[in-house]
């Protein structure tokens, strides 16, 4: 199943805002996240809800 990406830019302190359509989606309403580093090809934010 693909998933429409959404573009997103970082800002001059590296800060990224998640689209309200997919923090709806996925329940997000505050959270703290995992980051993991994929090779040098992305990042991957694993959610974990407070």
């Amino acid at each position: 199943m693909a998933e429409t990406p959404y573009l997103v830019q970082a800002d001059k302190r590296g800060q990224i805002v998640i689209p309200k359509q997919l923090r709806d989606k996925l329940g997000i309403e505050e959270a703290d996240f995992e980051l993991f580093s994929i090779g040098n090809k992305g990042i991957l934010l694993k959610v974990q809800p407070k």
